[in-house]
């Protein structure tokens, strides 16, 4: 999968004095206030690397974009596709 970085968000005075507290559920989930998911335009679904930094856990939205994964069986039936020439190249040129 190719990762896009979003740019990061530098926190101000007043959004360090603004913070919340939340609890990690049963399941390993954290719910992030609304005023967070809205400062940073997050929406359900939305995907995050996760990672450690100087002993806290840091979430960093990123796109992720989809890409195809070949099985074998999938490269084995596009390889018996027939090849169609697409014309010949002399001289640089192409022939159609």
């Amino acid at each position: 999968m190719m990762r896009r970085w979003f740019p990061k968000v530098r926190e101000t005075e007043a959004e360090k004095e603004d913070r919340t507290i939340v609890w990690l559920s049963n399941r390993g989930q954290v719910t992030l206030p609304a005023s967070i998911r809205k400062a940073l335009d997050l929406a359900s679904g939305d995907a995050f690397e996760v990672h450690l930094e100087d002993g806290r856990v840091v979430l960093e939205p990123v796109e992720v974009i989809a890409t195809e994964r070949y099985t074998d069986e999938r490269v084995t039936r596009v390889d018996h596709l027939p090849h169609r020439p697409v014309g010949k190249i002399i001289d640089g040129k192409s022939s159609r």
